[in-house]
């Protein structure tokens, strides 16, 4: 089953929260936690890294120029548990040595990120197939092409998109 675990800025948790209310299973705590002047960090780290360590992903989003502080604590939980890291667009600097590590992957935008553990969890986007309940009007079959990392449709086969991956996703029941 996925278990998406992310780690960003506090200022990005309302992205979060936003997929997280589309179905994305996020299982992350910090993103209803409140701003650090609220938060009791004797209760909530060893929380965190329990979460981070029970993902099948862990997201690490962090534009140029934000700093993770407790990030790497969570992604190195996350990983040396067995998650595939995504790591978005920028890798930060207090991260680039992990880049080595054969469960990170760097992908260029959060639609990416979602492409690439929905292919994992083989919820949709399957080669020459149509989501029979939620049609894609990008759908375009081409045979055996392999799924590229990118947040849409246009010329690959495959129903994830906007229209489709990201309104409804197809996720497993527990």
């Amino acid at each position: 089953m996925l278990r998406i675990y992310v780690i960003s800025k506090v200022s990005k948790a309302g992205m979060w929260r936003e997929l997280r209310a589309k179905g994305w299973p996020i299982i992350s705590t910090w993103l209803n936690d409140g701003d650090e002047t609220s938060i009791d960090f004797s209760e909530a780290w060893p929380r965190y890294l329990k979460e981070a360590a029970s993902a099948t992903h862990v997201v690490v989003y962090a534009p140029a120029g934000d700093s993770l502080k407790g990030g790497l604590a969570e992604f190195g939980a996350a990983v040396s548990a067995g998650a595939k890291a995504l790591v978005i667009d920028y890798m930060p600097p207090e991260f680039r040595t992990l880049q080595n590590h054969p469960n990170v992957h760097l992908v260029g935008n959060v639609g990416s990120a979602l492409i690439f553990m929905n292919r994992d969890a083989q919820l949709v986007g399957r080669p020459g197939e149509r989501d029979p309940v939620n049609t894609c009007t990008a759908f375009e079959p081409i045979g055996t092409k392999q799924l590229r990392m990118q947040p849409d449709c246009d010329g690959d086969g495959h129903y994830l998109c906007s229209e489709c991956i990201f309104l409804k996703p197809n996720l497993p029941s527990e």
